[in-house]
């Protein structure tokens, strides 16, 4: 795995920490920990994409003829 992509999941794993740590504190707004609680969703999407790199991208692609395209 190349730099920028390590950096990347060392960057999601602190947003990740940070998220999980402030679930627990309590907020005046009930709304802040379904809003966190996305977040910490989409944080583990993008460490998953990180980690499979471009083979994800492409799997998600349709190829020529397909579907009587």
């Amino acid at each position: 795995m190349d730099q920028k992509r390590q950096r990347q999941l060392a960057n999601l794993e602190i947003a990740k920490t940070a998220l999980r740590d402030n679930l627990h504190v309590h907020f005046l707004d009930d709304t802040a920990p379904a809003r966190m609680g996305r977040a910490l969703a989409h944080i583990r999407e993008a460490a998953i994409a990180t980690e499979r790199g471009p083979s994800l991208i492409s799997e998600h692609f349709w190829k020529s003829g397909q579907n009587g395209v």
